[in-house]
């Protein structure tokens, strides 16, 4: 485990949210000049939840700076046109699904809003943020910073605990659904799941909303989400809410939702 960390850890541990939050104002002098264009509040939660359960985000040499890349996937078009609406970027086809894309300042934009809140993405974006700052512009600097960039893979905390705060906004709940949220209806039953390798959140989602986590494909197994099939180098979970505790749970999402499928 990292230093940064441990320090993660031990800062929500013991309740100082704040302290976290205000991590990377303390490590780069410049970071509120940064932010004054980032998205705010709201859009900051929701983007945090997207990113934190699915989505690729990626590093590139680009000809004077790191270039980067942030995708997802999805085979609702509401969502993906609204992503592209709110956020700008791009829309292609991938398969059945489509894949909304922002790339440059516009995916700059989006991480400077995530970096106070994201868990997952913690450790790459600490390392983005520090490389970045006085990067000689370089073939070889950008090319050397992408390399070590890349040695950071996103991660999934071990303990729930880490997650409990950020699942008290609404908005980043919102943002997990529609990443890998589904709906079941019958006539008489009404169904929410949402699956994930992040067995931490998911139990953290269970803590508030109650329902049950059960692990869904094991490492090694054939798996399918939004439509995408995989083989899986990792558990998958799945948190499950079923009748009243699946309309309380829509009920809190439904506001900041980009999803045209919530009943």
């Amino acid at each position: 485990m990292s230093e940064n960390r441990k320090a993660l850890y031990t800062a929500i541990t013991f309740g100082a949210t704040a302290g976290l939050l205000a991590l990377p104002y303390f490590i780069f002098g410049d970071w509120r000049k940064r932010t004054e264009s980032a998205y705010k509040a709201v859009d900051a939660q929701r983007l945090t939840g997207l990113l934190e359960v699915g989505g690729s985000l990626t590093f590139e040499p680009g000809k004077s700076t790191i270039y980067t890349t942030i995708q997802i996937q999805d085979n609702d078009q509401t969502k993906i046109k609204a992503y592209m609406s709110k956020y700008k970027g791009g829309i292609r086809q991938r398969g059945e699904s489509l894949v909304w894309q922002t790339n440059g300042q516009d995916a700059q934009k989006i991480l400077y809003s995530i970096a106070p809140l994201t868990i997952r993405h913690s450790d790459r974006l600490l390392r983005y943020f520090h490389l970045t700052r006085n990067l000689p512009k370089t073939p070889e600097a950008i090319s050397e910073a992408v390399t070590l960039l890349k040695e950071i893979q996103p991660s999934y905390p071990g303990a729930s605990l880490i997650y409990d705060e950020l699942v008290q906004m609404d908005a980043f709940v919102a943002g997990v659904f529609d990443s890998r949220g589904t709906i079941f209806t019958s006539d008489k039953r009404l169904k929410v799941d949402i699956s994930s390798r992040n067995s931490a959140l998911l139990y953290s989602l269970q803590n508030r909303f109650h329902g049950d986590v059960t692990l869904r494909v094991k490492a090694g197994e054939a798996g399918s989400i939004a439509g995408t099939d995989f083989t899986t180098k990792s558990d998958i979970y799945t948190f499950s809410l079923e009748y009243a505790l699946a309309r309380d749970f829509l009920k809190v999402v439904r506001k900041n939702s980009f999803s045209s499928r919530i009943p």
